[in-house]
């Protein structure tokens, strides 16, 4: 790589050789062939299945790269009503495990002070 010395107040100049350009964007461009293919198998798992918050999280990390962030956004959403859905839904499950285990509980006592 070429340079000129950087001066004060002076705006630094560099000369990439040509081969170092085409390499470049050749890795830019494998980078988007990947980027396309993973959009494309996040796609795929959200229609396969609809509720699974990871590929919508992977794809609005995906969507964040490539400067899309309003689809980004969107599939944050997403991914947050499911954490709040499932975060409810989980303390549901637990009263409900919480209350037979009481009945449980209760029973026994029952059997042993009879």
């Amino acid at each position: 790589m070429l340079t000129e010395q950087p001066q004060p107040g002076k705006k630094e100049f560099v000369c990439i050789p040509g081969d170092i350009i085409v390499s470049t964007h050749g890795l830019a461009c494998r980078l988007l062939f990947f980027a396309c293919l993973s959009m494309a198998d996040f796609n795929k798992a959200i229609e396969l299945k609809p509720e699974y918050g990871a590929a919508y999280y992977s794809r609005a990390a995906l969507y964040s790269k490539l400067g899309k962030e309003d689809f980004a956004a969107e599939d944050i959403e997403t991914v947050t009503h499911f954490t709040n859905t499932n975060i409810e839904a989980f303390a549901n499950e637990n009263n409900v495990w919480r209350s037979n285990q009481l009945r449980v509980e209760d029973m026994l006592e029952s059997e042993i002070n009879r």
